[in-house]
């Protein structure tokens, strides 16, 4: 016969003093930060944005929360993550969210088309989301023309 203790043994510890439910880095990123954003283009475009021309992440309050190494794993991971995901994902629902996260005012341009690519790519390829980022954008363009043609 199991006790209580024994059954819920892998319950999270909650964080003293906050109430809250301690997280790992990566979860905290998953989780708190890209759980905020909506679609694959946003989270990529962020995660770039985090990313230094050093290749380091610069993300204060995760940094404060877990400390500097802890973060710079999680974010990678999370960059590698959400760099799957982009290619994974029908250029037909690429090319919508796109579209609008443009209408919108919620993406964020990367002039730096390196950071997009994470450390890790996990077996993605860099041509691969070229592509998709080149693609994206002649959508965009050619909609932008036959808007301009129509009005």
């Amino acid at each position: 016969m199991s006790t209580n203790l024994e059954r819920f043994g892998n319950l999270p510890i909650p964080e003293i003093g906050t109430g809250g439910v301690r997280r790992s880095p990566f979860e905290d990123v998953r989780e708190r930060t890209l759980g905020t954003l909506t679609g694959v283009w946003a989270k990529l475009s962020y995660l770039a944005g985090l990313r230094g021309d050093d290749g380091r992440y610069h993300h204060w309050g995760l940094s404060r929360t877990h400390g500097d190494e802890p973060s710079q794993k999680a974010l990678a991971l999370a960059h590698s993550e959400v760099y799957l995901q982009v290619l994974r994902t029908p250029i037909r629902a690429l090319d919508q969210e796109w579209c609008s996260q443009e209408r919108s005012g919620e993406f964020m341009y990367v002039e730096n088309l390196q950071s997009f690519y994470p450390a890790d790519t996990s077996g993605g390829s860099a041509r691969h989301l070229s592509s998709l980022l080149l693609a994206a954008r002649l959508l965009s363009a050619d909609r932008q023309a036959s808007t301009r043609l129509s009005a």
